[in-house]
């Protein structure tokens, strides 16, 4: 811990005024051990430069003398090698040069000839000329193994001592002889071993003047060496080769003798793996067609090398480290390159290496692991002992591939850096931090440098106003000057392990603070905990205790809480604290300091009183600990007793858990049961479900499912109820909307001018008259004849079913409106789910038809054309009909009341050409002159960042929120299938665009510039202005849903491109969601005949107007209709008379639609309702009990008086034509005869299809109940949905007749003559009024009383100023035109004129004040009703 007391009693001169606080660090920085700087940040002086690259010269060149000392060691065995500094003396007398030789080869070179080889004459007289045999015997055993002679020193220079070139012909010795595995390996120790000054500087001085060799370039020389003789070596090949072929059997030493054989020129053959070598030389052979050349078996041996010493390297990773038996692996694999103070970095390397590939490594990943850690470790040596030039050369290694970084204006600067970064750490940087410093030295700022400089001189000792000063100009964030000192001494303990910039001391601020922090808590913790204690209270203990963070951590125990006391009385005891004596100022230690506290004082320096004697916060969490143990040990002694006393109340809990399992064991019993009949019930009905042919017996055992209740037929008269009641309402509100929205038109005619009131009037009267007669009309006729209806309820059936019909009138019809008054009545208005798909299956056919029409994708839904007009419209009516359709409205009616109430005064104008014409009176040349003008370019600007706005918001809040009805995403999969069919060169993003521009189009378009729901909801309405910019915005976002840029030639509006193209995106993942993985059968899940039950026919409710229209339209083009597929139809079609004389032009018809028997069969019968008939019969055969397992044998059994009477109570219809139930079984035996005849069941399977049909309604009756009732709730929230809408139109409706009156009213001034008859009592009385009106009038009034009747407004005066204006109102003899005259104090009378229609018009369109003067206002609607009272008597 560092001793801060220097640092804390130089600041207690004042702790609290800084301004008087004087305090010096010395050199050593007040303990911490700082090392003085001899530079300063920058500047390196040139002498210190070449002193390094001195002593790198000389550790070096050492290094590699410790090497060779290393391994003649280890080849000779001998420990007793001279020093590195005096072993090149030593070579001189070749007893060990010798004895190396010796090594080489026993025979070249025997013991017996080495002169001297105990050194004995060599210590006792000097050197003896004798010596020089021993250096020739060594060059002879060097040439015996063909080592270069180029590099052999001559007898002569290592007789003399110059042994320099001795010593670099060891090291590639070493080299070679590893490689011939004859040698131990070179240990590179440069990092490893430091050496005495004194050694470095007798080194460099011994080498000032001689040029040493690179021992970089000994790989070169070793593998330029010359080559041996040929001859011999060709021989030794084909011997190999002959080995491997003649020899069935391994002779595998016989190969390593050929293969080490001196004259062979093999390298790396190591013995070991000689078995490896014969396999894969046997392979090799194979596989060629010649004999295997010398290079050929070189690789052999190096892959086999490789694989074996690869396979051990990856087996060694993913376990435990060790480094020894790693360096065994590297130096077999890659000799030379191991540096011996890097294994760790290898070993960490390696195994990051193969984490990351999650595989083995090979050879090429090894040696670029390898090659990185080295150039790592060189970087390290550079630093230590080398120059700025070597530091940043050896960060500039191609290994490294930091070449991209480095900033040669910062090599000074890594020096430095490097320096602090090595200087106190004994691993390697990584390539990793080696980068993250470069980039951190290069994006070094002003305020690094500086942050530098002042560590610089905090450590040589600067004085401490002039560090203070700088530390505060440099701005650190978050500094409290009463903390200097603390800061300093972080700093300086920091900035010697680590390179420290401006974030580096910024956190070092953060980190002293922070620590403050923590003492200012549980520094006072400790004292609150030692003042609580002397107060000998347990209770104040134990809440003291409480509110500590030992508490909040669980350290302190709630259950232990009673205990703590004890337990610190024991140890105060101990400590013979003195209780009785207040408690003063403690002492709290971390790692930064000492500080002092005092309750919730804090201190750098000791104050008085100083207490000595107290409990530290390590004493606290002892006791603490000791007490949560003592605890513990307690209840373990006392388990016996505890176990007691559970053992009884464990008896006492059993009794009870046995009463009540009782109880739970007797209702299981009972769920039991009742779960096991439901589980053979539902076997039995798994059975019904998967069988074919299910028995009679197993559909007896549900026949009690079809038996209908009285619940069954009250939802049935519901159903058909609501449902009729639906399709009323759907007609009268259609109707009321279309009725209605001619008369807001019309009303708009009038305001315009355009229009007489009395055209309204007569208009409006029309549509009341009409309104109530929707209103009051009765629900629906049934026809009385039901025969005249067949063949209409067929006709129908198969227009509905097969839309190919329908289709064909749809192309060829001119009619306006075909839709709203044939198609949509047809379908039910899409009431029902059946009757949506076989509306929307029509809509896929007229899709499909219209696709394959058109031949340029351009035609697609362009409005410019007629048919994509045509079907515009009809697909907008239908998904409007739709209840959804709301649903979309309402998700944007926020937007739009937004966008309605927003500002909308600047102009917004895209058309250059026109406010360039508008502006200049002339056309330009062409867009880039109207760019010139700054004035067309603002309103441009302002236009395009308008639409963008509004773009965006109302495409993100649509498309974000959209749930797309099922409807819509089965016409989206049409359009993509068929546009795909159409043009299969289309890309799909190209198809998935269109169907985009589709959606768009059909579904979300009309809805963002219509705003119904905004306008019903608020009764607002958008302006012309707001109408043309709503179109400008959908106009966009149309672009953006088929992804249209614009191009050069708009070239003021490409920057709306990157809006267009954000929105598209959104477009086609909305439609990829939507159709991904979808199959146009599993939208509906249903086929164009499907119903809730086979049984159930569907039915049709419509007014007989519309199937007039419809049949009067299928009369005019019955051929285009029909064609020759449909002739059977058409004849039927031809059948039908639609002169219903009787019958009310707007009453309705119930038709239950059927299909057409088939050919073969009388018309006048109706198979299918024959086989109801007689499956409805039969049930009731088996609901009465009659009993039988076939159909044979349940009607050929007796009818009783039992089954007769359970008969007359299941059939509560008076109309059922049956009263005996063997009535009814006689008529089941004759309608079986029919249908057997026509093969619709057989007597020789026991009628087995009525069978089937009737488990098939069991199955099914459930799914159509819960149908049925989802139907009708659905029908009744439709019918509310519906009720509110003609409420709405009611309203509506109202309003326009309060308006219209009103312009009544006002008309009795347009002329003296009435333009009612003149003898109506209503024509005299308007005469009357009309005279008293024309008599000027005139109203003179103050501002006080406009007040009161809420007419007068300021937005510039104030109430008490208004009431002392004066005005003065005259009728002026014009028709509705009237005078204001406003006299304000102290001013000038001011004169206005009003005209009444004119406030109609305002007040219709909801303006609530119009301007008089520029400072006052009246209110629209109280002026009005004052006019009336005062000028009309209304």
């Amino acid at each position: 811990m560092i001793d801060n007391s220097n640092i804390q009693n130089e600041t207690s001169a004042d702790c609290g005024n800084s301004n008087n606080s004087h305090w010096q660090l010395d050199g050593n920085a007040n303990g911490v051990g700082i090392e003085k700087l001899d530079f300063k940040i920058g500047e390196l002086s040139a002498e210190l430069m070449d002193e390094k690259r001195k002593n790198r010269k000389a550790y070096d060149y050492l290094c590699r003398l410790s090497e060779v000392r290393t391994w003649i060691g280890e080849i000779l065995h001998d420990e007793d090698i001279p020093d590195p500094i005096d072993l090149e003396a030593n070579l001189s007398n070749g007893v060990l040069l010798a004895r190396i030789g010796n090594k080489i080869s026993h025979t070249e070179v025997p013991l017996s000839k080495i002169y001297d080889l105990d050194r004995s004459k060599y210590i006792k007289d000097g050197l003896q000329y004798r010596h020089t045999d021993n250096i020739m015997l060594w060059r002879h055993a060097l040439t015996y193994i063909k080592f270069p002679e180029i590099i052999i020193p001559e007898t002569v220079d290592v007789y003399q001592g110059k042994n320099c070139g001795t010593i670099y012909c060891l090291y590639t010795l070493a080299v070679y002889l590893f490689r011939l595995r004859k040698g131990p390996p070179i240990k590179n120790q440069s990092g490893s071993i430091e050496f005495r000054q004194c050694d470095i500087d007798k080194m460099k001085e011994r080498l000032e003047d001689i040029n040493l060799p690179s021992f970089n370039d000994v790989d070169d020389i070793l593998n330029n060496r010359f080559e041996t003789d040929g001859k011999e070596k060709a021989k030794i090949v084909l011997m190999i080769n002959q080995l491997m072929e003649e020899c069935e059997e391994r002779k595998v030493e016989e190969l390593i003798n050929l293969l080490t054989n001196t004259d062979a020129d093999f390298l790396y053959v190591k013995k070991d793996y000689g078995s490896d070598y014969w396999d894969s030389l046997v392979t090799a052979s194979k596989g060629s067609e010649n004999i295997l050349s010398h290079n050929e078996i070189q690789h052999v041996i190096n892959t086999v090398n490789e694989n074996n010493i690869l396979a051990d390297l990856n087996e060694y990773l993913p376990g435990d480290s060790d480094f020894g038996y790693l360096k065994m692996i590297l130096y077999e694999l890659c000799g030379e390159k191991v540096t011996e103070c890097a294994i760790e970095l290898y070993d960490t390397s390696l195994r990051e290496k193969q984490f990351d590939k999650e595989g083995d490594l090979i050879l090429e990943e090894v040696l670029e692991v390898m090659n990185i850690c080295n150039a790592c470790m060189k970087v390290k040596l550079c630093v230590i002992q080398g120059s700025v030039d070597d530091v940043y050369d050896a960060l500039g290694d191609k290994y490294l591939q930091l070449g991209h970084i480095l900033n040669k204006n910062n090599k000074d600067m890594y020096y430095i850096g490097l320096t602090y970064e090595t200087k106190n750490k004994e691993s390697i940087m990584s390539l990793i931090e080696l980068a993250k410093f470069i980039f951190k030295i290069n994006n070094l700022s002003n305020k690094d440098l500086e942050t530098m400089e002042m560590i610089v001189k905090l450590k040589n000792g600067e004085s401490s106003d002039n560090l203070e000063t700088i530390f505060k100009n440099l701005e650190f964030q978050d500094v409290d000057i009463k903390y200097l000192p603390l800061y300093f001494s972080v700093i300086a303990k920091q900035s010697s392990m680590n390179f420290l910039n401006y974030e580096d001391v910024q956190d070092v601020v953060d980190k002293v603070n922070y620590m403050v922090d923590e003492v200012k808590i549980k520094g006072c913790e400790v004292w609150l905990v030692n003042s609580a204690l002397r107060k000998e209270e347990p209770y104040a203990l134990i809440e003291t205790l409480k509110s500590t963070h030992w508490y909040m951590d669980g350290e302190v125990r709630d259950h232990v809480l009673n205990w703590y006391p004890a337990t610190f009385d024991k140890v105060a005891s101990e400590k013979e604290i003195d209780r009785s004596k207040e408690l003063g100022w403690i002492t709290y230690t971390t790692y930064i300091g000492n500080f002092y506290v005092n309750n919730d004082e804090i201190s750098l320096i000791p104050q008085e009183p100083f207490e000595k004697n107290y409990l530290t916060e390590s004493d606290i969490e002892v006791i603490i600990y000791e007490t949560n143990n003592g605890f513990d040990e307690y209840y373990k002694i006392n388990e016996n007793s505890i176990i007691k006393g559970q053992k009884v109340i464990r008896k006492h809990l059993e009794n009870k858990a046995n009463i009540k399992d009782l109880e739970e064991k007797t209702k299981a019993a009972r769920v039991i049961q009742e779960n096991f009949r439901k589980y053979r019930r539902k076997q039995n009905l798994d059975t019904l479900y998967n069988c074919a042919d299910p028995p009679l017996p197993l559909v007896r055992k549900f026949i009690d499912l079809l038996r209908h209740t009285d619940l069954d037929y009250e939802e049935e008269l519901t159903f058909e109820r609501t449902k009729s009641q639906v399709t009323r309402l759907m007609t009268n509100n259609r109707n009321m909307d279309l009725d209605l929205d001619e008369l807001d038109h019309k009303i708009g005619l009038l305001v315009r001018h355009r229009i007489s009131l009395e055209e309204v009037m007569a208009h409006k009267n029309k549509v009341a008259n009409r309104i109530s007669y929707y209103l009051n009309s009765q629900e629906f006729t049934k026809r009385k004849e039901k025969t005249q209806l067949i063949a209409l309820e067929q006709l129908l059936f198969h227009l509905q079913t097969e839309p190919q019909y329908l289709s064909n009138l749809y192309f060829v019809c001119e009619e306006d409106n075909l839709y709203e008054k044939a198609l949509l009545p047809l379908y039910n208005f899409v009431s029902e789910e059946r009757e949506e798909f076989l509306f929307v299956r029509l809509c896929r056919e007229i899709l499909k038809k219209y696709i394959d029409s058109i031949d340029d994708l351009k035609k697609f839904i362009n409005i410019n054309e007629q048919y994509g007009r045509k079907i515009l419209k009809l697909l907008r009516g239908f998904f409007q009909t739709l209840p959804s359709y709301d649903t979309l409205g309402t998700s944007i009616k926020d937007i739009h009341a937004s966008y309605q109430s927003g500002d909308h005064s600047m102009r917004i104008n895209l058309n250059l050409s026109a406010m360039f014409e508008e502006k200049h009176k002339r056309a330009p040349i062409d867009v880039y002159e109207v760019l010139t003008d700054e004035d067309i370019v603002k309103v441009l600007d302002e236009s395009k960042n308008f639409i963008v706005h509004w773009s965006k918001i109302f495409a993100f809040q649509i498309l974000d929120n959209l749930n797309l009805p099922k409807s819509m995403k089965y016409l989206m999969k049409v359009t993509q299938v068929e546009l795909r069919n159409k043009f299969p060169n289309l890309s799909t993003n190209k198809i998935t665009a269109m169907v985009s521009f589709f959606l768009w189009k059909c579904y979300l378009e009309a809805t963002l510039i219509d705003g119904k729901v905004f306008k019903r909801e608020s009764g607002l309405n958008f302006s012309d202005d707001q109408k043309e910019r709503l179109n400008m915005i959908s106009k966009l976002i149309g672009y953006a849903s088929m992804g249209k840029s614009y191009g050069t030639q708009e070239p003021h509006l490409v920057s709306l491109n990157e809006t267009i193209m954000e929105i598209h995106k959104k477009f086609l993942d909305l439609v990829n969601d939507s159709l991904e993985n979808i199959n146009l059968d599993n939208i509906y899940e249903m086929g164009q005949c499907s119903s809730s039950l086979p049984t159930q026919k569907p039915t049709l409710y419509i007014g007989l107007d519309n199937l007039k229209y419809l049949v009067d339209l299928l009369k005019k083009n019955k051929e285009s209709v029909f064609g020759v597929t449909g002739s059977r139809l058409k004849k039927l079609f031809e059948t039908i008379d639609m002169a219903y004389d009787e019958e009310k032009v707007d009453d309705h018809l119930t038709l239950s639609l059927i299909a057409m028997p088939p050919e073969e069969v009388s018309p006048s019968i109706d198979l299918k309702e024959l086989f109801v008939q007689t499956k409805r019969y039969f049930v009731d055969l088996l609901l009465c009990g009659v009993h039988g397992d076939t159909v044979s044998e349940v009607l050929s059994t007796e009818i009783n008086d039992k089954h007769e009477e359970i008969y007359k109570e299941l059939i509560k219809s008076p109309d059922d034509p049956f009263t005996s139930l063997e009535a009814k079984k006689q008529k089941i035996c004759e309608n079986l005869v029919s249908l057997s005849n026509v093969g619709m069941t057989s007597r020789n399977n026991n009628y087995q299809a009525l069978i089937n049909q009737i488990a098939s309604e069991i199955i099914r009756q459930g799914e159509y109940r819960q149908n049925r009732t989802k139907q009708i709730s659905n029908f009744k929230e439709t019918i509310k949905r519906l009720e509110d809408k003609k409420k709405d139109y009611e309203e509506r409706l109202e309003k326009y007749k309060l308006f219209l009156d009103s312009c009544l009213e006002n008309m009795k001034r347009n002329s003296l003559k009435p333009r009612i008859k003149s003898e109506s009592n209503r024509a005299s009385k308007l005469l009357i009024d009309r005279e008293k009106l024309l008599n000027p009038k005139s109203i003179k009034l103050n501002g006080e009383k406009l007040l009161r009747k809420e007419i007068l407004e300021s937005k510039i005066f104030s109430n008490k100023e208004l009431s002392k204006f004066n005005f003065e109102i005259n009728f002026t003899g014009k028709i509705d035109e009237f005078e204001v005259v406003v006299k304000k104090p102290k001013t000038d009378p001011t004169t206005v004129y009003l005209n009444f229609q004119s406030l109609l018009e305002h007040e219709f369109n909801q303006v609530t004040s119009i301007p008089i003067t520029d400072e006052v206002s009246f209110k629209v609607g109280p002026l009005i009703n004052y006019l009336n009272k005062k000028f009309y008597a209304k």
